[in-house]
């Protein structure tokens, strides 16, 4: 497990709110230093994060993308979301700022670009 992500806990990230797709509102945690965006839903009583989608950045498992995989254009965390078998949707922030996130069959979502950083190779 990486050593940044084995210490994240919700009482340090900041909370932020976000409309997704569909107008489905939801709080965000963001942890600016490990480049992660991670769905609230995943912190439990004492901070802890535990859900699939945390899971995943955690699990030790990379993708390999190819060249075949970038058509249209998608970044490299959204191809590996729908490696995964998982849907990407869309979220805007408060200031209108939009991002890329991988939702997982617990409701819990992370980051395209944090799938992007911990899980492409």
């Amino acid at each position: 497990m990486n050593g940044s992500l084995a210490a994240l806990n919700a009482s340090r990230a900041q909370r932020v709110p976000y409309t997704f797709e569909g107008g489905k509102r939801s709080e965000v945690l963001h942890f600016d230093a490990e480049h992660v965006q991670v769905s609230a839903g995943c912190a439990s009583p004492t901070g802890e994060l535990k859900c699939q989608a945390i899971d995943a950045l955690r699990g030790g498992k990379t993708l390999q993308l190819g060249v075949g995989d970038f058509s249209g254009g998608a970044n490299p965390g959204a191809i590996a979301c729908k490696k995964m078998g998982r849907t990407n949707t869309t979220g805007r922030g408060p200031k209108g700022d939009e991002d890329g996130f991988c939702e997982f069959p617990d409701g819990s979502f992370v980051s395209t670009g944090a799938i992007e950083f911990y899980v492409v190779k």
